[in-house]
């Protein structure tokens, strides 16, 4: 996924992830935080243009034209019928 981020915030592409909360909780935390460094990141540039972050171990400049959109799937509570309740 790093890798992915680095690419989208290079050159300023959007990319929407979907069913997000479908990883492992260990690989969830660590793109998490990836996620939190392009946010922060692009908070920065708002005000510098030319501000860097470090996102798996490479330093880069940030695009701000770049977009992150993440989805969950829903979860749903089982319907009861009446003859259930």
């Amino acid at each position: 996924m790093g890798r992915i981020f680095v690419g989208l915030c290079q050159v300023g592409a959007w990319g929407c992830f979907d069913e997000f909360n479908r990883l492992e909780e260990r690989i969830l935390s660590a793109v998490s935080q990836q996620i939190q460094s392009i946010q922060l990141g692009l908070s920065a540039s708002l005000t510098n243009p030319e501000t860097e972050i470090e996102l798996v171990g490479r330093q880069l400049k940030l695009s701000q034209d770049t977009g992150i959109f993440i989805t969950s799937e829903s979860v749903s509570l089982p319907i009861l019928r009446t003859s259930e309740r």
